[in-house]
């Protein structure tokens, strides 16, 4: 996926391709959501249909050094009949990885029945030195697929 002003994917393994575990590496992901059979560009699809008590949450495992940054955009490709409720979040952490600071964002009134990158930016604080980010998918929700997940410095 290109991005503007040269700015590269963050994100290791954005196409979500299996690791020997057969999950994608660099990725945790909780709850009842499953990898489809369809690719998109050459991306894995991801699908969730949530009840109202279940949770998916996806966290991107290795951190993302911000020294100099004055923030993050996070993003994905997204569609769903009914998204329930979805939040992206950056925590973001000192020199000695110790959280200082979570935001955590809404997106989910930018989504719609067909694909769209929906992103979230978040400004760090100053003694910002890590971000951790994660994708959090809240029930009830129906059809919800993603692919492309992404992040860029601002």
């Amino acid at each position: 996926m290109p991005f503007e002003n040269g700015k590269r994917n963050l994100l290791r393994n954005a196409k979500w391709l299996p690791g020997p575990a057969g999950a994608p590496e660099f990725f945790t992901i909780r709850g009842p959501a499953s990898f489809d059979q369809l690719q998109i560009k050459g991306c894995h699809t991801m699908s969730l249909t949530l009840l109202p008590t279940e949770t998916v949450t996806i966290q991107y495992n290795p951190l993302i050094p911000m020294d100099q940054q004055r923030g993050i955009e996070l993003g994905a490709e997204i569609r769903a009949v009914d998204p329930g409720y979805i939040t992206y979040a950056a925590a973001f952490l000192d020199d000695s990885q110790n959280v200082t600071q979570i935001k955590p964002m809404d997106v989910t009134y930018k989504v719609e029945y067909y694909f769209d990158q929906i992103a979230g930016q978040f400004l760090a604080p100053s003694n910002a030195r890590f971000v951790r980010l994660t994708f959090r998918f809240c029930g009830p929700a129906t059809a919800c697929s993603l692919w492309a997940p992404y992040a860029v410095y601002l």
